[in-house]
């Protein structure tokens, strides 16, 4: 299977953080996959890339704290972090039942 990488900069440029300390909080995690990896821009230069596998970009977009967030995206992420909480509790009560 092929492995589907994503950039981190781009993403954390949207979201108004750091992306060295993203980056740097990245590759002190034991469990989100990276990798560094150089693509070529529109003139035709090399350019480094800091790449998350597609499949761990929700444990790194949930590890933020949402204050640090853009104002605007702020609400999206607290949504979505209760949206992922209410699943949560879902699924570990329909396992508890199911035991």
């Amino acid at each position: 299977m092929i492995a589907t990488w994503v950039a981190l900069k781009p993403i954390s440029d949207i979201l108004g953080i750091d992306s060295w300390s993203q980056q740097r909080k990245v590759t002190r995690s034991e469990t989100i996959v990276y990798r560094h990896m150089t693509a070529h821009d529109s003139s035709g230069r090399k350019q480094e890339m800091f790449c998350i596998n597609i499949d761990h970009i929700g444990e790194w977009i949930f590890g933020i704290n949402p204050k640090k967030v853009k104002p605007e995206i702020r609400e999206r992420m607290l949504v979505l972090r209760e949206k992922k909480k209410n699943n949560k509790s879902c699924v570990d009560h329909n396992n508890r039942r199911n035991k």
